[in-house]
């Protein structure tokens, strides 16, 4: 008997010292995603229908384990008044505790209505997947001969797991709507540490890719005015200077100067806006109508009206050096028969790609 003892304790030791007893999480660590409920991450918000969300605690998508351990689940949630949690292995209550024996449990828990018994919601469902192997079962023996079965509950093996951390990537596609019917659609790489309970933290997100999609775009003046009436504010100095260098060169052909006019640089304004969200760099308006057509309706029905616009220039010496090299542009700022001017800037929809400039000539 004392040899049997002696054999037994060497086997443990042995045991031991591979590692046999040392229970761990496998798990795939990954978060728990709702569909619809995905953007309700706060434990015991509702959905539209009223009903509570439950979620299992710590959740991960799989979990192996050892032969004949204790495996523990938690609801992070109470049942409301009115419902019970029933598992999918039938026990009810908020914890859920069984022996892994079977090779795989599907784990899950439901709110259920206790008045109709009918089950309301449901949490995603867990994997666990047991080793049922021949050596799995003899050290399950042992381990319950000297009272070292493995428990997991919620999901790590032992009261004081050690902590670890595991970095990762992944891409996610992002949609923002901007205004007047532009949307911005982003792939992000984001970069992030997770700990052994699946929990994740972002430490970086970058754009791999952005597209603005602007086919539909759709803004009549009245919308486009506030936004105009603003850059002329914020981009004072910079009206200023493009009306300084246009009237330079006026001077340098022996022209006489053009004056600022108010009501024209409030419609160039809008009108920058419009090519800067449309990415139409066109005389012709998104509406199909010339750029005349906003001469019109902000009663310039006579006279002589011009326009020149330019794209992607980040300040006005750029963008009067582009307007003074190309001849139909500088023809329009070398007309004698203009005597008032209207200059409009805007940011393009896109930042990275520097600013829109607007010139609106008129002449009586």
């Amino acid at each position: 008997m004392k040899i049997l003892k002696r054999i037994i304790a060497a086997a443990v030791c042995l045991m031991m010292t591979a590692g046999f007893f040392t229970g761990g999480v496998k798990a795939g660590f990954k978060d728990l995603v709702l569909s619809a409920a995905a953007a309700r991450e706060k434990a015991g918000q509702a959905d539209e229908s009223g009903i509570p969300e439950i979620t299992i605690k710590n959740y991960h998508k799989t979990l192996d384990v050892y032969y004949n351990s204790t495996v523990i689940f938690h609801t992070a949630e109470d049942a409301p008044k009115g419902y019970e949690i029933v598992w999918s292995n039938g026990v009810k209550g908020t914890k859920c505790e069984f022996t892994a024996i079977n090779s795989e449990y599907i784990i899950y828990a439901n709110l259920v209505d206790s008045s109709t018994g009918k089950t309301v919601k449901s949490t995603d469902s867990v994997t666990v997947t047991v080793n049922t192997g021949f050596f799995a079962k003899v050290i399950a023996f042992f381990r319950a001969l000297f009272g070292m079965t493995p428990v997991y509950e919620d999901f790590y093996n032992g009261k004081n797991p050690e902590e670890s951390k595991e970095t990762g990537t992944e891409l996610i596609s992002s949609v923002t709507r901007l205004k007047y019917g532009v949307v911005l659609n982003r792939i992000i790489k984001v970069y992030y540490e997770m700990d052994k309970y699946g929990r994740k933290t972002v430490t970086k997100e970058e754009v791999i890719k952005e597209n603005y999609d602007r086919s539909a775009y759709s803004a009549c003046y009245n919308d486009l005015l506030p936004a105009a009436r603003l850059n002329t504010n914020t981009y004072r100095d910079y009206i200023t200077e493009v009306l300084r260098l246009t009237n330079a060169m006026r001077a340098e052909g022996g022209v006489a100067p053009l004056t600022l006019d108010d009501k024209l640089t409030e419609q160039a304004n809008v009108r920058a806006e419009e090519i800067a969200w449309s990415g139409l760099h066109s005389h012709t308006r998104p509406n199909t109508k010339s750029y005349s057509s906003l001469f019109i309706e902000n009663g310039y029905t006579t006279g002589t009206a011009g326009e020149n616009i330019g794209w992607y220039q980040t300040d006005p010496a750029e963008v009067c050096r582009m307007w003074k090299e190309s001849p139909t542009h500088y023809e329009n700022i070398m007309n004698p028969a203009y005597t008032k001017i209207g200059i409009g800037v805007a940011a393009e929809a896109d930042p990275s790609k520097g600013l829109c400039w607007v010139q609106h000539f008129y002449g009586s």
